[in-house]
Order: C-alpha cells, then sequence, then structure tokens
C-alpha cells in the first residue's frame, strides 16, 4: 500500500486536520527550513478518536496534528506564573496537572497492556493494510503486529483515517476514565494569546516596499517562507527570513497567534530569532496574510547534512547538545516543542544549531496533555500508547534527530507504519550503529527508554559525558560550509 510506506526525503510535513491538497514542503538550501513554513493543529481529547487526514504517498511523508477544542478556544492563566526549575519540570514529567489528576503509570520494560480498549481482532483491519503487514519486503514481524495488535490499530488509524470504516470500534469507557483530568485546551495560555495579538503590527506601507526580493525558499501546507533584504535595517541590505501565512479563518488566527506567542517570547542562541510580525492585505479586496519576520541562516537542515553522511561522531555529538540547550530553555518555561526533526533543526555554515517551527509548541504549566501529534519517525511511543505526554517527548525525538545523523535516514524509513509501530512496541535502541562509541551508545539509551517517567530530563543529559565534552564542536564550521556549499552547486546543476 503506497500510502504507508516509508520516503527517503528528509524534509518531512504533517498531516492537517483540514489538509490541503497540494501542502508540500519543498526542501531548499541557504534559508530557513521550508518546515517552518508551520501548520494548525488539534489536540485529541480523552479517548476521542483523531480528525480525517489524508494518506501518505510514496515519495513525501505527512506530519499530524491536532487542534484543541474547548469551546472558546482559551485557557485558564494561572497566577503568578515563572519559569520552570528543574523541579517543575520534573513536576510536569510526573504528569500531575493544576487539577490534581495523574499521568497512567508505566514501569516494565515493554508496552503498557490496553486489553480493554478496543477488543480488536487481526480480521478487523482494512484489507489495505493486512496487503502492508503482509508485504515481505517490508519485513513486518507478523506476530508482533497480533501481539500488540491496539498500538498496531492505533497507529495505523492516525497515518490513514481514511482507510477505516465510520463505525470501528472505539475506546472503552474503562480505559477512557483513566484520563478525566486531563483536559482539551490551547496550546498558548489565553494571556500569552492576547500578548502576541498585541505584537502584530499593521503597516502604514505595503510590505514589499519594505522587503526586496522575496525569493521563496520552501512552502508548506499552511504558509510559505521568502528570503528578503530588510530595507528598513541599518545598511538597508540585512537579510531576513520572511513565513507568510495565511490569516482568514478562526482557526488559522489562533494558529498564528500561537506561533508567534512561543516564537517571540524566546531569546536563545539555540532558537531561531524572532524580529517582527505583520498583519498584511496586498490589497483591499485580498486575503489578509501574517508576516512574520525572522533571522536568516545561511546553510540548511539537520536532514539534509545527515544525507551529506559528512559528520564525525564528535561532531554529532555537539549538535545533541545544542538541541538539548534550546530544550532545556524552553522546558524551563513550561514549554514543550513536539515537534523536532530533521527537517527543524537548522545548521548554518557559522556552526549554529537552530530549532525552529513552533507550530505545534505547547505550554505544559498546567499539566500533561493527551493527544498523538508529529511527524510519524519522531513521534515518541507514549503518543502511540495513547497516554498523556509531557517534556520527556522532546528527549525522544531529539534522540531520533540525532540517530538521523548516524544513519544518513530516519530508523525505518521504508515504512512509516513499521517505523511508529516498532517505536510503539520494540523502541529504537536496536538501530543504533554499532560503530558508535560506548559512550553515544549510552546517551542513546538514556534517551530511548521507552518508559517517559524514566528517560532523563535534559539538564540532567547536557551533563552527559558523550555531549559534555570540550572542543567538540571544533571543524563542524567547515564541515558544513562544505556540505551545504556543496549541496547548493547540484542544486544548481554544477
Amino acid at each position: 500500500m503506497a500510502s504507508l510506506l516509508g520516503s527517503k526525503k528528509k524534509d518531512e510535513k504533517r498531516h492537517s486536520e483540514k489538509p490541503s491538497a497540494d501542502s508540500k514542503d519543498k526542501k531548499h538550501r541557504g534559508s530557513m527550513s521550508a518546515s517552518q513554513s508551520g501548520a494548525g493543529s488539534a489536540e485529541k481529547g480523552s479517548g476521542s478518536a483523531p480528525a480525517p487526514i489524508p494518506a501518505v504517498d510514496l515519495k513525501e511523508e505527512k506530519k499530524v496534528d491536532e487542534k484543541p477544542s474547548n469551546g472558546d478556544g482559551k485557557s485558564e492563566v494561572k497566577k503568578d506564573s515563572k519559569p520552570a526549575t528543574e523541579s517543575k519540570e520534573k513536576e510536569g514529567r510526573r504528569g500531575t496537572d493544576a487539577e490534581g489528576s495523574a499521568m497512567l503509570k508505566y514501569t516494565g520494560d515493554v508496552p503498557p497492556p490496553k486489553a480493554d480498549d478496543y477488543h480488536h481482532t487481526y480480521a478487523d483491519l482494512p484489507a489495505d493494510i493486512k496487503k502492508v503487514v503482509d508485504n515481505k519486503a517490508l519485513g513486518f514481524d507478523k506476530a508482533l503486529v497480533e501481539k500488540y495488535l491496539n498500538h498496531f490499530w492505533t497507529v495505523a488509524k492516525f497515518l490513514v483515517r481514511e482507510s477505516f470504516p465510520s463505525d470501528v470500534k472505539e475506546p472503552t469507557e474503562k480505559y477512557k476514565k483513566q484520563f478525566t483530568g486531563i483536559k482539551n485546551r490551547s496550546y498558548a495560555l489565553s494571556a500569552q494569546i492576547e500578548a502576541a495579538k498585541k505584537i502584530i503590527v499593521t503597516p502604514d506601507k505595503p510590505l514589499k516596499k519594505l522587503y526586496k526580493g522575496n525569493e521563496k525558499a520552501g512552502e508548506g501546507g499552511f504558509g510559505e517562507v521568502f528570503v528578503a533584504k530588510d530595507l528598513s535595517s541599518k545598511s538597508g541590505k540585512e537579510r531576513v527570513a520572511v513565513k507568510r501565512i495565511s490569516h482568514q479563518t478562526a482557526r488559522e488566527q489562533e494558529n498564528n497567534y500561537t506561533e508567534i506567542a512561543f516564537l517571540s517570547t524566546c531569546r536563545h542562541p539555540n532558537i531561531v530569532d524572532f524580529k517582527k510580525a505583520y498583519l498584511n492585505r496586498e490589497d483591499k479586496k485580498g486575503p489578509e496574510e501574517i508576516w512574520i519576520i525572522m533571522e536568516y541562516l545561511e546553510g540548511g537542515t539537520l536532514g539534509e547534512a545527515a544525507a551529506a553522511n559528512a559528520l564525525s561522531e564528535e561532531h554529532i555529538a555537539f549538535v545533541a547538545h545544542e538541541i538539548l540547550a534550546a530544550l532545556k530553555y524552553l522546558h524551563e518555561r513550561h514549554f514543550v516543542h513536539r515537534d523536532l526533526k530533521s527537517a527543524n533543526v537548522m545548521m548554518s555554515i557559522k556552526g549554529e544549531i537552530k530549532l525552529i517551527d513552533f507550530g505545534l509548541c505547547a505550554d505544559f504549566s498546567e499539566g500533561p496533555r493527551l493527544q498523538m501529534l508529529g511527524s510519524p519517525y519522531w513521534i515518541p511511543p507514549e503518543m502511540s500508547w495513547q497516554i498523556p505526554h509531557s517534556y520527556p517527548a522532546d528527549v525522544w525525538s531529539m534522540a531520533v534527530c540525532i540517530l538521523e545523523l548516524m544513519l544518513t535516514h530516519p530508523p525505518h524509513n521504508d515504512s512509516n507504519l513499521k517505523g511508529m509501530f516498532y517505536v510503539a512496541t520494540k523502541g529504537l535502541t536496536d538501530q543504533i550503529p554499532s560503530s558508535v562509541s560506548v559512550a553515544g551508545k549510552g546517551f542513546l539509551a538514556r534517551c530511548l527508554i521507552l518508559d517517559p517517567e524514566k528517560r532523563p530530563p535534559v539538564a540532567d543529559l547536557l551533563k552527559d559525558p558523550w555531549v559534555s565534552r570540550p572542543n567538540l564542536h571544533k571543524g563542524i564550521e567547515e564541515v558544513l560550509k562544505q556540505v551545504f556549499l556543496t549541496a547548493s552547486f547540484q542544486t544548481l546543476g554544477f
């Protein structure tokens, strides 16, 4: 079945609740990642079925996201909210929310049993999905599928909802009651949304007169990214990345406010720098757009660097350290990125490593969330288990990015269905290359613990000997210059 086969393309995209037929992320060089064009998202409530999503084609993976629906789209603001300390992060990891409800505990070495949720049999699976399992070229472990059929069912339905009949069995009330305290809520707090609205400026002149050039760098289902010269800068020649997003529907507006809310409050060397946001209309009758102005990074994505297979283990450890530094900053502020993947990690020719695309980022100050979202190969197992997730989700996704640098592609990239199912049932430690050092294997093994409760927080991982060694960055600038300049020449046909 083509829609469940993987792809060796590195620039993934997520599914959207309202998919667009032409919503494709295009690879680019020398600018912000195409995936930073972002996407709206929908939060999955306790025990509820995911929204309809499109199939994944042979050539391009998709990223799934689900949007919150709590009536007014707002959540209560906690008074005197302050940046989290490490103890706060650990509190979030334990899963205690503002209402005092707790995460489902999982302490075993295999996925938690789900005998009482669906009562499915293998025969209940759609015929096209069973064909994928029977495809000998993919090497599916059918016995494992039958053993953990409910995990397989969840993953398959997440990826190709349209293959399942509308009358499929849903979780039982017994299963739903485990998570009655996990509320549907917006990704950002209402105060954060209101602050974002105040940041957005309505220009008094056409934006094309302020930003010249507008060389298209990439696009996604919810926007386009351009490279332009900022004529208002001191030199009048500063290059910036301009993300243009539709701002017409209520959902689009909330998505845009949410992304601006997170991006505008983050100031860290390992997070892309936000500059300005505009509400723009090309003419009186034209559609409204949001223009997000960000720093321009000359280089490419982690996925492009992985494909080039040019980084040493020391350089890969440096990349891990820099991603962890960004995550520590986010987690201390109760933010969880939730969409870490190779297309959302930028690497500049100056050796900078920066996170981009905050379209699925969420505030966790009120506790864990119960939803399934992200890009197939990077989704942590707890989401496939349909239990609440929190800060450890970012740790897992970071480790998959590091594995991709070692393997030159995401683990199990021959099939996204197989990849997600194996993550939920077997984990990924068996995918660590034998050539990796003992210290490197130990670091990845800690990050890839199936039980999210046992994954170390990022503050602890930053102290790991593999990423805390001195001079890991030495020589990475020259390597990245070679990687991305070579890629540029190949794009131009040289």
